[in-house]
Formats: structure tokens, sequence, C-alpha cells
């Protein structure tokens, strides 16, 4: 159950509602972070204060800064692993970051200029939605969940570690996608995230519920996944 009201530090509130995600969202940039930041929105509306954690500095991707959009202020606190802060600006502290950067535009500029080979090929960071997880990021969802956790909701299936970290707290992941159903297709991001059916089911047995945004997957949580409620929620 969802604990009582209560005034915190935040304010009057229903209960926190911990956002764990490790895609690379500055505002409503692209589908699936506009999907996050309306569902986010329909929490506060309800009377919950959302919140967001981002374990994993490599949802940077090759981006060493990126700025904040105003709608980024739906959450009541955003904390990110591995980037300092200046006003709406998040920075990646890794100099490796900023090493990819330089070396991707390099990369560009030779293939225009006709230049070929190892040297100028271009090598995508990893997808960090899919990456494995790291007992820093563990540390890091177990350290700032304190007191900003009353449910808590998994980004993508791949962030369902999040709830055995927080076993204690009702909990949901938002489905986007099916994604043993493309593997080995382009993601149109860093790279392509493989997820075998089986292991996609395991990952979405972990939540007390999953939020589907199309009915055909709703259906498959229903047939295949009968240990969690199925939300059909095609807007937020």
């Amino acid at each position: 159950m969802l604990h009582a009201s209560s005034d915190t530090a935040f304010g009057r509130t229903k209960g926190h509602v911990l956002f764990v995600s490790r895609q690379r969202i500055a505002g409503r940039t692209n589908g699936s972070s506009a999907y996050l930041l309306d569902l986010a929105g329909a929490v506060r509306r309800a009377g919950f204060t959302p919140h967001l954690l981002q374990p994993s500095p490599d949802l940077m991707g090759r981006w060493p800064f990126m700025r904040m959009r105003p709608e980024m202020g739906v959450f009541e606190s955003h904390v990110i692993r591995g980037v300092s802060r200046i006003g709406d600006w998040v920075v990646a502290r890794d100099p490796r970051v900023g090493l990819d950067a330089l070396r991707a535009v390099l990369s560009r500029l030779a293939r225009r200029l006709g230049l070929q080979g190892s040297l100028v090929s271009d090598r995508p960071r990893p997808y960090a939605i899919a990456v494995p997880w790291t007992e820093a990021d563990r540390a890091f969802v177990r350290q700032r969940a304190s007191g900003v956790t009353d449910i808590v909701i998994a980004d993508y299936a791949f962030q369902a570690e999040a709830l055995t970290l927080l076993p204690e707290h009702p909990s949901a992941i938002i489905m986007h996608d099916l994604f043993h159903s493309r593997t080995g297709q382009a993601d149109g991001r860093d790279s392509v995230a493989d997820l075998d059916r089986e292991t996609e089911i395991a990952l979405l047995s972990r939540a007390d519920a999953v939020i589907a945004i199309q009915s055909k997957e709703a259906h498959f949580l229903k047939v295949q996944v009968p240990a969690t409620r199925p939300i059909l929620a095609p807007m937020a």
C-alpha cells in the first residue's frame, strides 16, 4: 500500500513516486521521453510527488553536456549519477564522453572529405537503457531512493533491477515496446538492444503492474505475464 498522506520537505503529498530511468531525457524530445513526462504530470495532478532518478552516467552517450528544458520541472527532484549541474545544464564528469564526441565529429568530417579506413570509422556508444547494471548503479539507487519512494516505476523492462533493489514498494514498469519482437532491428539511437522473449517476460514479471501503450502489448502481458497487472494507457 501507499504511505498515508504526510507533510514532508516537498510539501503535503499523497505519496512519492520514484521514476528510475536510464534514457537521456532533457524534455519532450522524442516519444518515450514525452510519455514519461506525461506520466509524471498525471502523477502530480493526482496529488502525488514525482521524482526522477537516473543511476547510469552512460545515458549521456556522446553528449558532454545537455540542457534541461522547462518541462523537466514536473519532477520535484532529478538526480543523475556521474554529472555536474550548472543551472539548467548537465555536464558529464567523465572526460571520455567529450573525447568520444570529438572523435565522432572528426570521423564525420573525414568521411565527407572522402577519407576511408579504421581511423575514420565511427564507434557508437552503448545503448544506455539496456547496458548491464553495475554495483555503482545499484548503490546509487539504494542511497538516493530513501525518502522519495512510496511507489517505484521503472522506465523500460531493463530497469526492473530497480524493483529488486526496492522490494518493499509497490512497483510498475513502463513497457514502451515489446523488445524481443524487434531483436536485430535498428533503434535509431546509439545501438540496438537485444532481448529474448524469456528474458523479457522474466523482467516484466518483477513488477506489480506493467504500463502498456498499445493494445497488442497489453494482450501479450495478460496472456504471457499473468503474475503482473497489465495497464493499457495509450495516453499517460
